[in-house]
């Protein structure tokens, strides 16, 4: 399967805003938790600590590119579980065990959605730059995501600028900005578009990521065993929760400006409920989200 998915990546067939949901698709359908929620907690937290990692490599990994290689990974895994222990049995553990607590966080996607809406269906340049512009930290933000795009690696990498100066941002944590990378590199299979497809591949990235870890955190949530055993008390609890992350505090500085705040502190609530449950390598991916998450603002653009 992941020779099928570089093929079809390398022939150009498998572009578009779908082939991300089929990694996200293959990614939720890994038996890493035995309850829907258990499986987009960690296997949310995983994609979104470790990919960050693969703009630390300094090689681009060729014409396959980065997008390729992590859905490839995805397919990939997809298909061992199913064929490794026969195709019946390895098609059951795909499903996981349902139960309505479980309905929150696709519940708390959905309204995120709607929340972000304008930004993940935006499509003109324009009407792009007019929702970023409305709040001066997203120009650092896009600049960061640009310079990953442009040049295939973290600011730190890159090294001496063409005038010998220093380039802004050398210091700025770059996780958030990396998997936004990664989305648009899906999406177009190739390493960058012009200023103005980027930018709306800045507007739908940005608000796809809130959109995800908001689901991830209030999957981590649903998975505690006193909520589980409770339902009465925890969803009138959960629904507070979630009305403070998609309606409230979260949401304001997912859309003002901080998409990395706002990713990386819902990232950090999620991983140390992983690490606290499943043990340390869950831990360790949302650490790793939440560490390449946060960040200073400043108006700085990333330039020599």
């Amino acid at each position: 399967m992941a020779a099928v998915v570089i093929a079809l990546r390398l022939s150009g067939f498998l572009t578009g805003g779908w082939t991300i949901c089929l990694l996200l698709t293959c990614v939720l359908a890994l038996p890493t938790g035995r309850t829907f929620s258990a499986r987009i907690a960690l296997s949310l937290s995983a994609l979104l600590g470790l990919v960050p990692l693969l703009w630390w490599v300094p090689s681009g990994f060729g014409p396959l590119g980065r997008g390729t290689l992590v859905l490839a990974g995805a397919a990939g895994a997809v298909s061992f579980v199913v064929f490794s222990g026969g195709v019946k049995a390895g098609t059951r553990r795909l499903i996981p065990r349902f139960s309505w607590l479980d309905c929150l966080p696709v519940t708390a996607a959905a309204l995120s959605v709607w929340v972000h809406f304008n930004l993940l269906s935006v499509r003109a340049y324009e009407k792009a730059l007019s929702l970023l512009t409305l709040n001066w930290d997203n120009a650092s933000h896009f600049d960061i995501f640009h310079m990953q795009r442009l040049y295939g690696r973290v600011v730190p990498l890159l090294g001496a600028s063409p005038d010998g100066s220093g380039w802004s941002f050398k210091d700025y944590p770059q996780g958030f900005h990396g998997v936004v990378a990664i989305f648009a590199e899906l999406k177009f299979a190739k390493p960058a578009g012009t200023p103005a497809e980027e930018l709306v591949n800045y507007a739908n990235g940005s608000a796809l990521v809130s959109v995800l870890v908001t689901a991830m955190v209030l999957a981590a949530l649903a998975t505690l065993p006193a909520f589980r055993r409770q339902p009465l008390i925890s969803l009138p609890a959960l629904m507070v929760v979630a009305a403070g992350w998609i309606f409230g505090p979260g949401s304001s500085a997912s859309l003002h400006g901080f998409p990395n705040f706002f990713s990386g502190s819902r990232a950090g609530v999620c991983g140390d409920r992983a690490g606290s449950r499943y043990g340390p390598a869950p831990a360790l991916s949302g650490a790793g989200v939440h560490g390449g998450m946060r960040g200073r603002g400043g108006p700085q653009l990333g330039a020599p």
